[in-house]
């Protein structure tokens, strides 16, 4: 949704073997179907992803493999009006995939993936204001897995991702304001085992502190991994506070809000070997504290302090039943339960 109320959807129509999109101004009444890509003998697609800047731009994503499984892209399309698309752009290439997009108030789109097209595997391209995309850049020094972008205040960018290279195996994060120039990666989580379906998700209160959030497999079983929720917390971006673990026992679909009052809360799925429930815990910070530049020096904020984990059923109404990618907001998507 963008600031005038517009809506877009994006969706895999499979019957149809197409990428489409539909849009609407009141949520009730929807113009008719647009195609933003169609599928071939020779390529199939999936995953398709939308994320709106402060202009209401709307930048639809998704990825193409072709039929015999050697070649996998990452493509765009953009609109700044309704039905009226550009061109499709490829945005990465060789075996790429996991893609995520997030854009900012200011403008900025800014897209990350894997891709084994080059030594640095997880890369980010970015666009400011619909103009051409910048040069892929490699965040990472190889083997990376699990990207994330999310955005933080009115002009900021963080990528999260996995490095697995050996000494320097663990989660990392890296910031931009023009999707060029991006801080230096900064160390979440070290030593430890993450699936690429559970990316780190990385969310900002009015003063600037961020939160992120991921699971942490602690088994370190890749053929049967188990999770925690665990959280850090940073006041600029750069240096991130030691992370604490939000769950005693497997937990999975984790997912963040934050409040005008500057309290994080994290939603997720808990699983005790005999049922699974749904359970919230609040980082209880005495309201909200500047964090200054995100960009800047400064240590990392105050140790987390969560209160008591809470069955979250007020909540899990709250946050229920938005499962398709809405331009606009934070979405968030609750998985079914394990059995």
């Amino acid at each position: 949704m963008d600031s005038n109320y517009n809506f877009t959807v994006i969706f895999n129509n499979w019957d149809a073997h197409k990428i489409q999109v539909r849009t609407s101004r009141n949520a009730v009444t929807w113009e008719p179907i647009v195609t933003l890509a169609q599928e071939s003998n020779s390529q199939y697609l999936r995953d398709p992803q939308i994320a709106v800047d402060g202009a209401g731009r709307v930048t639809g994503i998704w990825e193409a493999y072709d039929t015999g499984g050697d070649v996998a892209m990452v493509v765009s399309r953009s609109s700044t009006n309704p039905g009226a698309w550009t061109d499709a752009t490829t945005l990465f290439g060789g075996d790429a995939g996991q893609a995520r997009i997030a854009a900012t108030e200011s403008g900025l789109t800014t897209v990350t993936a894997f891709s084994d097209f080059s030594d640095i595997e997880i890369q980010s391209r970015s666009s400011q204001d619909g103009g051409a995309w910048t040069t892929a850049v490699g965040h990472g020094t190889g083997n990376g897995d699990a990207p994330n972008v999310s955005v933080v205040g009115s002009n900021t960018v963080v990528i999260t991702w996995i490095n697995e290279v050996e000494g320097e195996n663990g989660l990392f994060a890296s910031s931009s304001e023009d999707g060029v120039e991006w801080t230096s990666r900064q160390p979440l989580d070290v030593d430890f085992q993450q699936s690429w379906e559970n990316v780190a998700k990385v969310i900002a209160d009015s003063a600037g502190n961020l939160t992120a959030v991921w699971m942490r497999d602690y088994t370190v079983d890749l053929d049967y991994p188990y999770y925690r929720v665990t959280a850090s917390t940073s006041s600029d971006g750069v240096t991130w506070s030691e992370p604490i673990e939000l769950a005693g026992t497997s937990s999975y679909s984790v997912n963040a809000v934050v409040s005008p009052q500057c309290q994080v809360t994290a939603l997720y799925e808990l699983s005790d070997g005999t049922e699974n429930t749904v359970q919230s815990r609040t980082l209880d910070n005495g309201g909200c504290k500047s964090g200054g530049n995100h960009h800047g020096g400064g240590s990392a904020s105050e140790k987390l302090a969560f209160t008591g984990a809470n069955d979250a059923a007020l909540t899990s109404v709250m946050f229920a039943g938005l499962a398709l990618l809405v331009a606009g907001g934070v979405v968030l998507r609750l998985r079914a339960s394990r059995g």
